[in-house]
This record gives structure tokens, C-alpha cells and sequence, in this order.
């Protein structure tokens, strides 16, 4: 399962919204007056206020929830609107030298759960993929991951300071392009990925916005 695009990204707007958006892992906040994209197995929606950009993307197929959740979400967001790199944020992070401790998502969120506080980011202290943790670092910002009670959807929220991507823009903030990756983290083979499984198991591609 390789879900990706070529060279044309799908595009759309980034509505500008009065009220700050809750993370906490629901898409309660996004129900009405949203444009929710469906790709593939993913669906996702941008929003951006005064201070800060928000996405939600949630994970709506079986194999695609439990990629996400045992390789991590890694959201890229180029402020000039190109298929460029430019600022990373990685989610959860996983650390291929350990052992898997995680019982399944399902299950995960349904015992009392550790806090996920490490998080992977590029491109704002560092030029490298670096681990932090979000209760250090002073940075306002978030993301938060959460099952959907009804739904049964992974979701992931995002809150990104408007300026992490001011300074990384080289002509103001007239376009923001957003990239979805997730790869199998290849801890195992066999028995130890999860059922329905290959190596190549990816999905990796960019939507592209105008700011209102």
C-alpha cells in the first residue's frame, strides 16, 4: 500500500477562522464549515487564525490507522507553497532501538495511556530532525492524538505558530503547502508487523492552500 501523488498536489483554501481551535485529539471542532479532504485512507483539513495554522488529518482504513500509529505522523509545511521540506513535525516518535511497548492502538486508547510528550521537529531550532519535548520546550506548540468515539478514526491535531512560518517564508504568507508522510518504521517482519502488512507500506503526499 503506497498512497502518493506526482507532480500535481491536490489544492484548496485555508479558511481564517476568529476563534482558536481545542487540540485534544477530536475532530468536534471541525464538523461544520471546514473543507475535509479525503484522500486514500486519510482525511485532513486545514485552519489558521491570527496567531496560529491548525491541521487535522485522521486516519479512516485499518491498516492505514495502525501505520500511523506505530511509524508515526510526520506533518512538513513549506509557507511558500512548494513541495519542499521546510518545517517537519513528527508524531509520535518511535524509537526503532527499543522494543515496541504499545498494545495496538485500539487498545491504547482505551486503557489509561502514558502522555505522549516527545514529539520529533525540523526546520524550527535545528536544521535536523530533533526529539523535544513539548512541556520544555516553549514554543506554543502542539499536537495531540486521539480515537474517535464514534467514528473510530485516528486523528492528529496540529497547532503551528504563524510565526515558525513567517520566518521560513521568503514572500510572505500567501500560500502554504502541507505534506503527509508515514513509513513503515521496520521494526520486525513476519508476525511482528501488523496483519495485512508489506515493507513497502507508505503513504506520502502534499496538498497545497491559499491563504485567505
Amino acid at each position: 500500500m503506497i498512497l502518493g501523488l506526482g507532480a500535481c498536489a491536490p489544492t484548496g483554501v485555508v479558511p481564517f477562522i476568529n476563534d482558536p481551535m481545542t487540540i485534544d485529539g477530536k475532530s468536534d471542532d471541525w464538523s461544520e464549515g471546514f473543507d475535509r479532504t479525503e484522500f486514500g485512507e486519510l482525511v485532513y483539513a486545514l485552519a489558521m487564525d491570527q496567531y496560529f495554522a491548525y491541521v487535522l488529518v485522521e486516519g479512516i482504513g485499518e491498516k492505514t490507522k495502525r501505520l500511523m500509529f506505530d511509524s508515526g505522523l510526520t506533518l512538513w509545511l513549506n509557507p511558500d507553497g512548494k513541495k519542499v521540506k521546510s518545517i517537519g513535525i513528527r508524531y509520535p516518535v518511535i524509537d526503532r532501538r527499543k522494543p515496541d511497548p504499545s498494545p495496538g492502538y485500539t487498545r491504547y486508547f482505551r486503557v489509561p495511556k502514558p502522555g505522549l510528550d516527545d514529539f520529533g521537529l525540523k526546520g524550527v531550532i535545528s536544521n535536523q530532525m530533533l526529539v523535544v519535548q513539548k512541556s520544555r520546550l516553549q514554543l506554543d506548540l502542539d499536537v495531540v492524538m486521539g480515537l474517535d468515539s464514534l467514528s473510530n478514526n485516528l486523528i492528529y491535531e496540529f497547532k503551528i505558530p504563524l510565526k515558525f512560518l513567517e520566518m521560513k517564508s521568503k514572500k510572505g504568507l500567501e500560500s502554504l503547502a502541507v505534506g503527509f508522510e508515514v513509513e513503515d518504521s521496520g521494526r520486525g517482519i513476519g508476525p511482528m508487523l501488523a496483519p495485512g502488512y508489506r515493507r513497502t507500506d507508505k503513504i506520502d503526499f502534499w496538498y497545497k492552500a491559499a491563504i485567505e
